[in-house]
């Protein structure tokens, strides 16, 4: 077969099992005629380049396992095609053929990423093993090449996915901010006395029913706000039980939530007062909270029964549209009646385990971080 009659194009090959053999395929490049031919002989699939542009040419149309480099190419050339052929993204690996490679010549062509360097006239035995060996690193570089394709084409889907979750979700949380504040335009201030409030939840025995229920509580009294509840994890830290995203921005407002259960919550964790806080005077008691919450009006308050804090919530929204009196004071005795219940919650999910063993609370969100809307946990164990 002669090296100057195949002009074919080659096409990207099968896969093939590790186990199998086929002729290796070179790409040739300053090579005698004596070399080419013994190289064809030892029933490789070779093709010569006349000139390193041509190569290259040949080497984004193919798809080859050994480039070989031989006398005809000066040595600063030859080593330069061969270290760009080994940072390209081209499976081929650079192999040297050479009638009398000097030390310095070597050590620079193994630099160059080659995986050989033969002498000429070749001997059979080395000249197939390092082809055998270049046609190895390049289907193990096919094959990686393979996985991370795969691996990209996954990763598209699953953002395709996410982007429709989150339109899907969109629409439910404007709907859920719609209706909240619906209820507190028309709501009745009677019908939301503390007494009917209690009645409401002394048979709830779930936790997210429960968080459910005293949001919008406390949402049809204040009106459309941020809320968030943090619950104990039982390590001493808290995590987001439960919130409302009234104004923050929906793609960072989980960030913002998570780390306010970080710093927020534990400043005011055994603090048994409710507190109010105008323009600026959050900061004081919670450093850099201005830079995630804004410095508008909050409500903080902990919920605790016999000394043990339950829960730590807050109310935050822009300073223009301060709480009225009758909204904190309904909230401050919605966190009694919550607390209590709370804790009946705890006592009956932890009857069976001596007090000292009980766990902190397991809060799981799985609410998206778009949009307005209440977020819940999915599981949670019984602080103690």
């Amino acid at each position: 077969m002669s090296s100057q009659d195949q002009s074919h194009q080659w096409e990207q090959p099968a896969a093939q099992p590790e186990h199998a053999t086929r002729p290796v395929r070179v790409l040739a490049i300053g090579l005698d005629d004596e070399t080419t031919i013994a190289l064809d002989e030892l029933g490789t699939e070779i093709r010569v380049a006349p000139d390193a542009t041509t190569c290259w040419d040949w080497l984004d149309a193919g798809d080859f396992d050994a480039l070989m480099i031989g006398p005809g190419l000066k040595k600063r050339d030859a080593i330069e095609l061969a270290q760009r052929v080994n940072d390209s993204e081209h499976a081929t690996r650079p192999v040297f053929a050479n009638p009398r490679p000097t030390v310095a010549f070597s050590v620079d062509a193994m630099r160059s990423g080659a995986v050989d360097l033969i002498r000429t006239p070749i001997q059979t035995d080395h000249a197939r093993c390092a082809l055998d060996r270049a046609r190895e690193q390049a289907d193990l570089a096919r094959s990686q090449r393979r996985r991370v394709e795969r691996l990209k084409k996954i990763c598209q889907r699953l953002h395709a996915s996410r982007e429709d979750a989150n339109r899907q979700v969109d629409v439910l949380c404007s709907d859920l901010a719609s209706a909240y504040q619906e209820i507190a335009r028309h709501m009745p201030t009677s019908e939301m006395n503390n007494s009917a409030f209690t009645q409401s939840i002394r048979s709830e025995l779930d936790v997210e029913a429960l968080l459910r229920m005293t949001l919008e509580h406390v949402l049809a009294k204040t009106g459309p706000t941020n809320a968030a509840v943090y619950l104990p994890t039982g390590s001493g830290d808290f995590a987001l039980g439960a919130y409302v995203n009234y104004s923050l921005p929906s793609d960072t407002a989980d960030v913002v939530l998570d780390h306010m259960a970080d710093t927020l919550a534990p400043a005011f964790a055994g603090d048994d007062t409710l507190q109010t806080f105008g323009p600026n005077q959050l900061a004081d008691r919670v450093e850099g909270v201005e830079g995630w919450i804004g410095d508008g009006a909050t409500v903080v308050f902990a919920c605790m029964n016999e000394g043990e804090t339950l829960a730590v919530a807050t109310l935050f929204r822009d300073a223009h549209e301060p709480f009225a009196q009758d909204a904190i004071d309904e909230i401050d005795s919605v966190r009694a009646e919550f607390a209590a219940q709370l804790a009946k919650v705890i006592q009956i999910h932890n009857r069976h385990k001596p007090k000292d063993t009980w766990p902190g609370f397991e809060v799981d969100d799985h609410t998206d971080d778009t949009g307005d809307d209440l977020g819940f946990g999915d599981d949670y164990g019984m602080a103690a």
